[in-house]
């Protein structure tokens, strides 16, 4: 069965939440404070985990900033290829390449040092 795992990043407070478990009978997932709140609020942005861990055992989610093969990039998912992938943005003088690459081919190279909310300085 696969496992998922979402966060939260607070808009409006400019922090990140994670997921909690209530103690009792059944383990409920829900976000603290917010599991009161629709998941299409204004004020959060929520990221889902990969499903992947990085080369120190951090957990990969979307909209993580990555070190990889000499590279920096931003995790994503692409609806197109219904896959979570590399976002890299490289710069060629005057002109920006942007390419995606699979998040697989490089999963046992990967190390989290940000995520964009936090870190958007990391991908100048």
């Amino acid at each position: 069965m696969r496992e998922f795992k979402f966060r939260a990043w607070d808009k409006v407070k400019g922090k990140m939440l994670y997921l909690a478990k209530t103690q009792g009978k059944h383990d409920t997932a829900f976000f603290y404070p917010i599991h009161y709140l629709s998941l299409t609020s204004d004020s959060y942005c929520f990221m889902q985990w990969t499903g992947l861990k990085d080369k120190n055992g951090k957990d990969i989610y979307e909209g993580d900033i990555i070190n990889y093969d000499e590279y920096c990039g931003v995790i994503v998912w692409l609806d197109f290829y219904s896959q979570f992938v590399i976002q890299n943005t490289e710069d060629y003088g005057d002109k920006k390449k942007c390419e995606q690459e699979s998040i697989n081919e490089y999963k046992d190279e990967i190390e989290v040092i940000g995520n964009i909310f936090k870190n958007k300085e990391l991908l100048e």
